[in-house]
């Protein structure tokens, strides 16, 4: 009799350490995708850093064209590469903006599959 105490004692640790294991997860699950959606919210404000520098690339590629001095085509010119140089760094800050989203989705993909797997193996679907 008490062996079969002691087997559902053990039985009820290894549920409640289940039990644990499936808080941390579901912690570990919510802190992913909270960091997923900042990463969305960063790249859609990068995307609109972005679409604000190409307007204004263009703007600027509008007035290049109705400049007749040497002097103030070159200042546009200039001022046209360095809104390209924006763009350009833009884009490669919503690229890695980008990686971090996939990165964090891909994460708390991980945790949901472990959380599942944990809950089949406990009988809990």
């Amino acid at each position: 009799m008490e062996k079969v105490r002691e087997k559902i004692r053990k039985y009820q640790q290894d549920i409640d350490d289940a039990n644990d294991r499936v808080a941390d997860l579901e912690e570990q699950l919510n802190a992913a995708n909270e960091r997923a959606e900042n990463e969305e919210r960063r790249a859609d404000d990068l995307n609109r850093k972005l679409t604000l520098a190409q307007e204004q690339l263009d703007a600027l590629e509008e007035r290049i064209a109705a400049e007749n001095t040497a002097e103030q085509l070159q200042q546009a010119v200039i001022r046209a590469e360095t809104a390209e140089r924006k763009v350009a760094d833009l884009e490669t800050q919503l690229e890695e903006a980008d990686d971090k989203v996939k990165a964090a989705e891909e994460k708390a993909e991980a945790a949901s599959n472990q959380l599942s797997e944990m809950l089949r193996e406990l009988g809990i679907e």
